[in-house]
């Protein structure tokens, strides 16, 4: 959020069913899904 002083905490997750042990974070990033996403706090 623009204008605080303290930057902000958010906790996400992102699931790939196709990925496996050798595939590279780009890779899992690139075909990932957002299955959770939440505001946490302001971390002072």
């Amino acid at each position: 959020m623009v204008g605080l002083a303290n930057p902000s905490e958010y906790y996400f997750e992102l699931q790939n069913e196709n990925s496996d042990e050798n595939t590279t974070n780009e890779d899992f990033i690139n075909g990932a899904k957002l299955t959770f996403l939440k505001f946490g706090t302001i971390i002072i």
